[in-house]
């Protein structure tokens, strides 16, 4: 899921290596290592996230009136911040 992420790489870029010195002959072993780790902290909460959305989707899919209401709800925002920006004058 982050492999592709700008933002996660500019992370292990900036934050990962203050924690090896350059002058280090094993740098490698050790930014592996640290990554490696990040993945095994991070893959828990990951599945946590799609569980949790799995279990929400077919949640929402069995009860439709909880969908119509939600539906209705991002209609009426979404209409509200199309107003906004056709009343709004260019400066």
């Amino acid at each position: 899921m982050n492999l592709l992420n700008p933002k996660v790489i500019i992370f292990f870029m900036t934050f990962l290596p203050q924690f090896v010195s350059a002058d280090d002959p094993s740098v490698t072993g050790k930014l592996l290592f640290l990554g490696l780790f990040f993945i095994m902290i991070g893959m828990p909460v990951n599945m946590l996230v799609v569980f949790t959305a799995d279990w929400l989707a077919s949640w929402l899919q069995r009860n439709r009136g909880v969908m119509r209401a939600l539906d209705f709800s991002f209609a009426g925002v979404f209409s509200v911040f199309a107003v906004k920006i056709f009343m709004t004058t260019a400066r």
